[in-house]
């Protein structure tokens, strides 16, 4: 069975955290069969395209920047066609790979409209579309803030996810709130990401009056709930709490403040006795973040939306209990007051509370750490749910193939 993926982004080059990490997880753990071959088309931002094969998993990168009559095309347009032209260029790959090594199934990534020119298509091989958050999502929720997907990519990704006949959502939480904007008729199932937790070392417990580590990984920004969390904890510091706030993760750059996020934060909002106890770190790569988790205490996603966040599932894997948001997926994956707390992202008050219980009941820290830890084993351990990722995709291939 040869699967192909094709999707934006592939470790090393192009991380993303969340689409990256999942595709690298599901890849590695299905070319452990020796009757699978798995393939990945992604981007690259050099010139030229490359292939390479990782840990026996073939790599085409498809070089995203434009040349000739396209770039002229795409400079002219504000970059309009660029989402076409890169597709177009992926199809004719995926089909050549195809020609000398039969592709069984393809699966594509909802972010970035990168499938638009294999959906109308008449392949030889059936096309799954998984759901891991598409751009347009994104930009709702970033409001004033520069956008994740062009106005041509949003409505390419609200076409894809019309158009497709087999769709995977990672959360119902996503997918409720995908169908406010999207009319979706294709067959739908539900599978949940998949972590290997051998890849991560688990925190260690610590007591005493030391300093509670409070850390926040993913891009800086208003979606994120960066704002909240930095108001949170502010009053923390105010009463007197022994703490630091950490964050990991990219700046954004936003329309309304004419700065980046970073700097906002850092003026408006994180008051000048605060800011000492408040690290802005650069994101690092999947393979420094196993190893960096646990040396925090609790990680905190008070996202507005978050389609899974998968960095809950990396933090309970590394022992560590989580704060999240109580919409979106996040609440499907955190179970409220045994592997952390669930908080409205709108209300300070809740964040601030929930953090107080761990600044004054550390225990708390280790009982929900090993709740969540147990929780990730029995639920999203990469060998249970690959079991489901593989008889699906078996299913689809033979329902396919009795057309």
């Amino acid at each position: 069975m040869h699967i192909c993926y094709l999707y934006p982004f592939y470790p090393p080059e192009r991380e993303s955290f969340g689409i990256g990490t999942f595709v690298w997880e599901v890849s590695h753990a299905l070319v452990k069969n020796p009757k699978i071959q798995v393939s990945i088309v992604s981007k690259t931002k050099n010139s030229m395209n490359s292939f390479e094969s990782i840990d026996g998993i073939n790599v085409y990168r498809i070089s995203e920047q434009e040349t000739g009559i396209n770039r002229i095309i795409d400079n002219l347009t504000n970059h309009i066609f660029s989402t076409l032209f890169f597709s177009i260029r992926a199809r004719k790959a995926i089909l050549k790979i195809s020609k000398t090594h039969k592709i069984d199934l393809l699966e594509a990534c909802d972010f970035g409209g990168d499938a638009i020119t294999l959906c109308n298509q008449t392949l030889q091989f059936p096309l799954i579309i998984r759901c891991h958050t598409p751009g347009f999502l994104l930009d709702i929720y970033n409001q004033n803030e520069a956008r994740s997907s062009s106005v041509t990519t949003s409505l390419i990704e609200k076409i894809i996810l019309q158009k497709a006949k087999n769709i995977v959502f990672p959360t119902r939480g996503l997918y409720d709130e995908l169908v406010k904007y999207v009319k979706i008729e294709g067959d739908i199932v539900f599978q949940p990401y998949l972590i290997d937790v051998h890849r991560f070392t688990a925190r260690h417990e610590r007591t005493g009056s030391i300093k509670l580590r409070i850390v926040s990984i993913g891009r800086v920004e208003k979606r994120k709930g960066s704002k909240l969390l930095c108001q949170a904890f502010s009053q923390l510091i105010t009463d007197g709490s022994n703490s630091e706030l950490y964050f990991i993760g990219r700046d954004s750059i936003t329309e309304a403040y004419n700065n980046s996020y970073i700097a906002y934060l850092q003026k408006d909002i994180i008051p000048k006795k605060v800011i000492s106890h408040v690290h802005f770190l650069p994101e690092i790569n999947r393979e420094k973040l196993s190893n960096t988790i646990c040396k925090f205490d609790v990680l905190v996603l008070p996202s507005l939306f978050e389609g899974v966040g998968y960095v809950a599932l990396e933090a309970m894997a590394s022992r560590l209990p989580v704060i999240g948001s109580n919409h979106g997926g996040t609440s499907e994956l955190i179970i409220n007051n045994q592997t952390g707390f669930l908080i409205d992202p709108l209300s300070v008050d809740e964040l601030y509370n929930k953090l107080n219980l761990f600044i004054h009941n550390r225990s708390l820290l280790n009982i929900m750490g090993e709740r969540g830890l147990a929780r990730v084993k029995r639920v999203y351990e990469t060998q249970v749910v690959i079991k489901d990722i593989t008889n699906y995709y078996k299913k689809v291939i033979k329902n396919y193939k009795s057309i």
